[in-house]
């Protein structure tokens, strides 16, 4: 919903930047027919999964680095899930010049990333069957934030969270700690 409110009256550019398996945008097209689509994907074997999906055939994906240079054509929305928070300081800084250089005029970026109402910058190393050496996710503060992308050019810049209200199951057969 919020994304068809910031369309404009013509066919937009609409972007998902770390793609994935481009379900995102096979969702979003189902939603918000006649848009132009495109997946930006940084693992050239996702990209590959997508361009040989038969359902994705009318989404463009492309592979790309968002720290090293900016998405092209220019966007008139950029959505981001899970993406933004892997990156250490330096390489989100110029993260989010991309992504502010890759939108159009009066473009909107929608970035769903971990994000605290504290004044603190955390991160913590996630460590999973995918990621035996660990990962660091960087949750950073809404003022954090707030001061990077005005300092780079972003405009009206609004903080929506929101909690995942389901219960998770739990492993059956789980040992016990004494």
């Amino acid at each position: 919903n919020f994304i068809k409110k910031n369309l404009n009256l013509k066919k937009n550019n609409i972007a998902d930047l770390g793609s994935g398996n481009g379900n995102f945008l096979f969702h979003l097209k189902k939603k918000v027919p006649f848009q132009n689509y495109f997946g930006f994907e940084y693992s050239r074997q996702m990209l590959n999964k997508c361009k040989s999906q038969e359902y994705l055939k009318e989404i463009n994906f492309n592979e790309i680095n968002i720290i090293k240079k900016p998405i092209r054509p220019n966007m008139d929305i950029i959505v981001s899930t899970a993406v933004t928070y892997q990156f250490k300081e330096s390489e989100f800084i110029k993260c989010m010049k991309n992504i502010y250089k890759s939108l159009k005029k009066n473009g909107t970026y929608i970035g769903y990333e971990l994000v605290n109402e504290f004044s603190q910058e955390l991160t913590i190393i996630e460590k999973t069957d995918l990621y035996k050496t660990g990962i660091p996710l960087h949750i950073r503060s809404k003022n954090y934030l707030k001061k990077i992308l005005i300092k780079i050019g972003f405009k009206e810049i609004n903080f929506n969270f929101f909690n995942i209200r389901i219960d998770l199951e739990s492993k059956k057969n789980i040992s016990k700690m004494s």
